[in-house]
C-alpha cells in the first residue's frame, strides 16, 4: 500500500468515526426532544438536531465553507463572566470552541476576538470541553476574511 492509499484509508476511517458520532448525537437529541417537559426545552433539543443533521451532510452540501482557524477568543455568557477559549472551524454561519467551562445549549453568548467587533452566537451543543455555536446573524465575508487573516498572523 502506498502513502496515498494509507492516507485515504485513514481519512475514510476518520469520516466514518465522525458520522457515527454525529448520528448518535442526533438520535440522542431527538429522544430528548420527545421527552422534553417544556416547549423551550424541546426547542433547544430540536436546534441541536438541526446542527447534527447539518454536520452529517457532506462538505459540498453544507451551507457555508468551514475554515480551520485557531484563534484566541473570550466568551461572555449571560452572567458576563469572561471565559478564555480557542475558536476553530469558522464559517459564516458558526464555529467551534474549546473552553475550560461548559456552556448551556441554547444560551446566547458574545465572542470577543482581538481586533474584531464582538460577535453574538447561540450555543448549539457542548460536550467534553468543546462547543458548537451558530451566529445569530451570518458573519459578513469581510469579517470572516479578517478572522482568517488573524489566524495566519498568529502562526
Amino acid at each position: 500500500m502506498r502513502w496515498n492509499d494509507d492516507h485515504t484509508a485513514a481519512v475514510v476511517g476518520q469520516t466514518a468515526m465522525y458520522e457515527a458520532y454525529f448520528t448518535r448525537r442526533l438520535l440522542e437529541e431527538l429522544t430528548l426532544a420527545e421527552r422534553a417537559g417544556t416547549l423551550e426545552e424541546r426547542s433547544v433539543h430540536l436546534r441541536a438536531c438541526h446542527y447534527y443533521r447539518d454536520m452529517l451532510l457532506t462538505p459540498d452540501q453544507r451551507k457555508a465553507v468551514r475554515h480551520p482557524v485557531k484563534l484566541e477568543a473570550t466568551v461572555l455568557n449571560i452572567a458576563l463572566v469572561p471565559i478564555p477559549a480557542i475558536m476553530s472551524d469558522l464559517s459564516t454561519s458558526g464555529f467551534q470552541l474549546a473552553l475550560p467551562e461548559p456552556l448551556e445549549p441554547g444560551a446566547q453568548i458574545e465572542i470577543a476576538l482581538s481586533g474584531l467587533e464582538t460577535l453574538t452566537a447561540e450555543v448549539v451543543w457542548c460536550e467534553n470541553g468543546e462547543a458548537g455555536c451558530r451566529f445569530l446573524k451570518p458573519l459578513h465575508h469581510a469579517l470572516l476574511e479578517a478572522a482568517v487573516a488573524l489566524n495566519v498572523q498568529s502562526e
